[in-house]
């Protein structure tokens, strides 16, 4: 699974906690997005306690398992089979333009970029038939 990390400021003025009011919240950030911004909440969290001395604010910090939707997941095979098209059409492109530009003795499958291009198009064309039965 994925984990993600919630963020929540929240106010108490009276000492209830039903009664807390949030002030801040952001959800969907990465491990790694939220250690980057952490002084940012903690900033905003000074900021509350500034303005409200008197209340009690509060900095929670929330860790869940995303499961992405199901339009997501599909939009995302999409991108890649999109993808491996495009990688497949530019490489073929190349290809040819190489062929047709040709002017040397040893023949063009004996050149090294040329071996490199061939690879890489047999790898990208499995990948598009593997991304093609998915969607």
């Amino acid at each position: 699974m994925n984990k993600k990390i919630a963020v929540k400021i929240t106010e108490d003025e009276n000492g209830y906690a039903c009664m807390k009011k949030t002030l801040y919240f952001k959800n969907n950030m990465t491990l790694a997005f939220f250690n980057r911004w952490r002084w940012y909440f903690e900033y905003r969290q000074a900021l509350f306690k500034v303005a409200k001395p008197r209340a009690t604010i509060e900095l929670t910090t929330i860790s869940y398992d995303y499961v992405p939707e199901i339009q997501e997941i599909m939009q995302k095979k999409r991108n890649k089979h999109i993808s491996n098209k495009r990688m497949v059409c530019k490489i073929r492109n190349r290809m040819s333009e190489m062929e047709k530009n040709w002017n040397e003795f040893f023949d063009i499958k004996e050149d090294d970029v040329y071996k490199i291009l061939s690879d890489k198009l047999k790898y990208y064309e499995e990948k598009l038939k593997e991304t093609g039965l998915e969607l």
